[in-house]
Order: structure tokens, then C-alpha cells, then sequence
């Protein structure tokens, strides 16, 4: 089975670690099941599930396009970071960064669309930026943010803003292998749930529980 996934620094890293890979193995272990990781920019992997070319990617919000699990994998805040406290009416009128691909999933689910906003390749980068006065603001999730600024805002330097939140679901092709996959993801969650093995992962990466 073919899994294509964006690299997401402590969820999914190139070398096989991170949250998503445990709980992936935890899922759907060997031998039972080979799977095969690719790794494409987060929009790629989408369209790689729409065409049917993997069985499945990682948390994506509920939509139609494809089978999801029963249960969320996440329930995220989105903040906002910046240098000085920005009100909601400044913002349309300043320049805003996000991760490359998170434009429709994160930066304008939290923001409204006449916001302006530029890709980034890693949080580390839209860091960069904003200390460097080149974009007045970043988004994100709450734990990418929590772990590279957290600094940061502890000494002042940056403020930070919930301004949205959302549950993402584990998502598969929308076909009979995609609706296979789905129907065992779901029942070995709410098996390793019964057992604890998911809350201890859960705990292990300090990830709050979803549901």
C-alpha cells in the first residue's frame, strides 16, 4: 500500500520517524501490510490520492472527496504570529507567510480570503522572515508554532493569536482498496484505543488527544 505525505518535522521525518509514522506502523503493521512511503509537496499528494496513484495521505479537514476516518488524527489551533499585537482589521493590510502547499487548509481557513500571504518551505523559514521585517505575520498550527517560537514569545519578542482551529481526518482514495483501508484503520483504532496503545503515543509526543 502506497502512502504519500509532505515531511512535517516530529510527524512525519524523511528518516522514518515522527507521531504519523508510529501510528501508521501501529495501524497497519508487518507483515500484514508493506507499506511504501512517498514523500511530494502537500498539494501533489493530494492529487496523487484524487488520481488514485497512493492509497492514502495524512490529515486533511472533512470533505467529500475521499474516504476519512471515523475519528480525527488531529484537532489543531491555528495561530498567528507576529512581532507586535496586530488587530483583525490590520491584517488585510500587511503581508502574511505560510507553509508551502497550507494555503486553502490552514492560511485562509483561519484568515479571510483578501489576505495577502507568501509561501514558505518550513516554519524555520517564515521565522526568518518575520525577524527579518519581510512579512508582518505567520500561520500555522499550534504545535508547529509551539515548537520552533516558543522562545520567542517567551522573551517578547513575538506575539501569538489563536485565530482558528480544525480537525484533521486520515484520508483515503475513494475507491474499493481506499474503502478497505478505511473500514481496517478505523477498527484497529478503536482497538489500540481499548489497549492504550494510542493514548501513550499520543502522550509520548505530548499531543493532545482528539477526541
Amino acid at each position: 500500500m502506497k502512502w504519500g505525505t509532505d515531511q512535517w518535522e516530529g510527524f512525519t521525518d524523511y528518516d522514518g520517524t515522527g507521531f504519523y509514522h508510529e501510528l501508521m506502523r501501529q495501524i497497519f503493521p508487518l507483515p500484514q501490510f508493506e507499506l511504501e512511503v512517498s514523500y511530494f509537496p502537500w498539494k501533489r499528494s493530494l492529487k496523487h490520492l484524487t488520481q488514485e496513484e497512493i492509497d492514502m495521505t495524512g490529515g486533511m479537514p472533512k470533505n467529500n472527496a475521499f474516504y476519512q476516518s471515523d475519528k480525527p488524527v488531529l484537532s489543531e489551533k491555528i495561530l498567528l504570529v507576529s512581532r507586535e499585537t496586530l488587530d483583525r482589521g490590520d491584517i488585510q493590510q500587511m503581508l502574511g507567510a505560510y507553509r508551502a502547499g497550507y494555503d486553502d487548509v490552514i492560511f485562509y481557513v483561519a484568515l479571510p480570503n483578501s489576505a495577502s500571504g507568501i509561501e514558505v518551505k518550513s516554519v524555520e523559514q517564515g521565522l526568518a522572515l518575520l525577524r527579518q521585517g519581510k512579512v508582518d505575520f505567520y500561520v500555522d498550527t499550534e504545535i508547529l508554532i509551539n515548537r520552533v517560537f516558543s522562545e520567542g514569545i517567551r522573551n517578547g519578542e513575538f506575539q501569538s493569536a489563536e485565530v482558528g482551529d480544525f480537525e484533521l481526518f486520515w484520508s483515503f482514495a475513494r475507491n474499493s482498496k481506499g474503502k478497505a483501508l478505511k473500514r481496517h484503520f478505523d477498527a484497529q483504532v478503536a482497538l489500540l484505543n481499548q489497549q492504550g496503545t494510542i493514548p501513550a503515543l499520543y502522550q509520548k509526543y505530548a499531543i493532545a488527544m482528539p477526541y
